[in-house]
């Protein structure tokens, strides 16, 4: 018993030492400014919630240092997981763009209705040698209300360079990434949407 309070010190006095571990940081992106799209459809547009790749599940934000290996950074997390958080974001993308009567993310009822669907595959700082990258992917498909299969599928891909070293910058360089994937997804529409 003697013994026992001299190690109880010790591993207090150690605890004490060792500090405290940095703060969590917590990050989204930030709303859609004003949309410059004429009205396009007079349909509902509803959108489904974003599957994801499992890694990207997590709120942690994840990188990659090396062309076969992904990490999760411990101290910069998402305020949201990634899928749900693009959910959301082409949702309001959608209602402030006008280009279809209604967007909804429940089906409610019958009608002329667009469903769509997206699972992101990226969404990650890449550093690799000398250049240093936002990459999003993600796979977007495109069904009528009373379809089975979808009437257009594609897969987009944006890459955005990331011009400083702080998280800052590599949200920043993710949002753009994500919004000009979007963006593409909203031009497509227009041309295969009947």
């Amino acid at each position: 018993m003697k013994n026992v309070f001299p190690v109880l010190l010790l591993l207090i006095f150690l605890m004490m030492a060792c500090g405290h571990a940095p703060n969590m940081q917590y990050y989204r992106f930030q709303e859609w400014g004003p949309l410059d799209y004429d009205p396009a459809f007079s349909k509902t547009l509803i959108v489904k919630p974003f599957n994801a790749h499992p890694l990207l599940t997590q709120q942690k934000m994840l990188y990659s240092l090396e062309p076969f290996k992904l990490d999760y950074d411990h101290y910069n997390q998402w305020a949201l997981p990634p899928a749900v958080m693009l959910t959301d974001m082409t949702v309001n993308f959608f209602r402030n763009s006008g280009l279809f009567q209604d967007v909804q993310t429940v089906a409610a009822g019958g009608g002329d209705a667009i469903i769509l669907t997206g699972v992101l595959e990226h969404f990650e700082d890449r550093r690799r040698m000398d250049e240093r990258y936002a990459l999003v992917t993600l796979r977007f498909e495109l069904y009528e209300m009373q379809g089975a299969k979808p009437f257009w599928s594609k897969t987009i891909k944006h890459r955005t360079d990331i011009s400083g070293s702080d998280t800052e910058h590599i949200i920043k360089a993710l949002q753009k990434a994500y919004r000009e994937s979007v963006r593409q997804l909203a031009h497509d529409m227009i041309d295969v949407i009947p």
